[in-house]
């Protein structure tokens, strides 16, 4: 209360007043000009995913995260429905089942594209070594995850581990290289296989027995390579 007895009044700050436009102003391409690598690589697969049949990235959880991140910089948001055509100033993928709109007007499919190539190499050229690592690690652990779950759909095992298979052999994979990375996940994998006939499909005992064997691999490995 104040001295004439009236509450407070509480100001919100005004990025938070739901009146306010939250788009960032300027062009499309003014705010791809401020991306920085990760964000610019994540828009470059986007925009390719249009015409090539292949995914945005190694599994829809990675790319969804990417998306998100494009949404933060105000680039562009994901449809909740793909619409059949696609209209100006949208995107769909061919083998996704991902559409998006960008959220300024966009310029010419190929001048876009051009624009984001030229951007990825100025970026490349400067000072961005923590920005390709994190890259590099996020594209290698979604590559693993996506070729466990296929490891794990072949034996009839539970694809959904193949997450659990990633995080919880982390440490030990982390200065091994993805090829190396997907030699253990399949000698792991042999060794679920094993467990999951021994054990009736025992759920915990197969996953327990897969990151067992990756972990003991990958041990063997860098003290013998």
């Amino acid at each position: 209360m104040d001295s004439r007895g009236h509450p407070p009044i509480r100001l919100s700050h005004e990025k938070s007043q739901p009146t306010l436009d939250s788009r960032r102003p300027g062009s499309l391409v003014d705010r791809i000009d401020a991306l920085g690598l990760i964000d610019l690589a994540a828009l470059a697969s986007f925009e390719a995913a249009r015409d090539d049949p292949a995914p945005i990235s190694s599994t829809l959880r990675l790319t969804f995260e990417l998306a998100g991140r494009l949404r933060q910089a105000h680039i562009l948001q994901l449809l909740d429905e793909v619409p059949r055509g696609a209209a100006w100033g949208q995107g769909r993928a061919i083998y996704d089942p991902i559409a998006w709109a960008y959220l300024a007007d966009p310029p010419e499919p190929g001048v876009l594209r051009d624009h984001i190539a030229a951007r990825i190499r100025k970026r490349t050229t400067g000072d961005a070594v923590e920005d390709a690592v994190w890259l590099w690690q996020r594209l290698a652990d979604a590559e693993l995850e996506s070729y466990s779950a296929h490891l794990l759909r072949k034996h009839q095992m539970d694809p959904t581990w193949a997450r659990a298979i990633v995080d919880r052999t982390e440490t030990e994979l982390e200065e091994l290289c993805l090829a190396q990375r997907r030699g253990l996940a399949w000698i792991g994998l042999k060794e679920g296989a094993a467990a999951f006939l021994r054990t009736k499909g025992d759920a915990k005992q197969c996953l327990d027995a897969i990151v067992s064997e990756i972990r003991r691999q990958a041990r063997w490995l860098r003290r013998h390579q």
